[in-house]
């Protein structure tokens, strides 16, 4: 061990923190108390700011860590998903050597962490399935405009071409009014998606059969036109 601990002081003032950080984890696995591998090891992370993994290998020496290091401890083993079974496992603690006294403070954190973690997914699932059901809705309104919009001109068309008697007054009309049903049915469907990410199924099912509904009268009326 000692010989770990002076092969990384080298690599160190060589410049190579990672390789010196192998070297000790290596032998850190095997140390034994008075764990001074461990504790040169806790010490090079403690220097990089590295809180966590300070903990993880300081964690077998009384009153070493310090509270923000046993805290992100806790962290780091809720996020892992190990059960308290396996936590010495995962320290590396040896089987003849009693849990540490800081130990117990950590595992108490560990169950309030996997709760806050399991509410973020939580939130987070939501979030971006709310998301997708907004950009579904705002579709489905620019939609509603159009066939407004479509439905408009079709009524200004048909009436100028019956005033002012220009041809095909009917045609245009039929045409303006199945095109603005298709758009329609389109933003309706559009609504059904969004009602079918937020997990309302009979408002979906009822919203995209109307939105089939206009979508095959509007193109019925495209193909009587087409055949007259």
């Amino acid at each position: 061990m000692v010989t770990a601990i002076a092969s990384a002081r080298a690599l160190i003032n060589a410049g190579n923190v990672k390789a010196a950080l192998e070297v000790l984890r290596k032998a850190a696995e095997q140390d034994r108390p008075p764990f001074e591998t461990r504790r040169a090891l806790a010490e090079i992370y403690r220097g990089l700011n590295s809180p966590d993994q300070a903990g993880r290998w300081g964690i077998v020496l009384d009153g070493w860590t310090t509270p923000i290091e046993r805290d992100r401890l806790a962290r780091m083993i809720a996020a892992s998903g190990l059960s308290e079974r396996w936590t010495r496992a995962f320290l590396a603690i040896p089987p003849d050597v009693p849990d540490p006294a800081e130990l117990r403070d950590v595992l108490i954190l560990v169950p309030l962490y996997r709760q806050k973690f399991g509410e973020r997914a939580t939130r987070e699932f939501v979030r971006r399935e709310s998301g997708g059901a907004e950009r579904f809705r705002e579709a489905s309104l620019a939609g509603f405009v159009l066939s407004v919009a479509i439905c408009f001109v079709g009524v200004l068309v048909t009436y100028f071409m019956v005033v002012f008697g220009g041809d095909g007054a009917r045609y245009w009309g039929t045409v303006l009014g199945g095109l603005a049903m298709v758009v329609a049915g389109v933003a309706l469907v559009a609504r059904a998606v969004a009602y079918a990410i937020e997990r309302r199924a009979i408002r979906a099912l009822l919203v995209a059969a109307g939105g089939f509904a206009l979508l095959s009268a509007g193109a019925f009326a495209q193909f009587v036109l087409a055949a007259m």
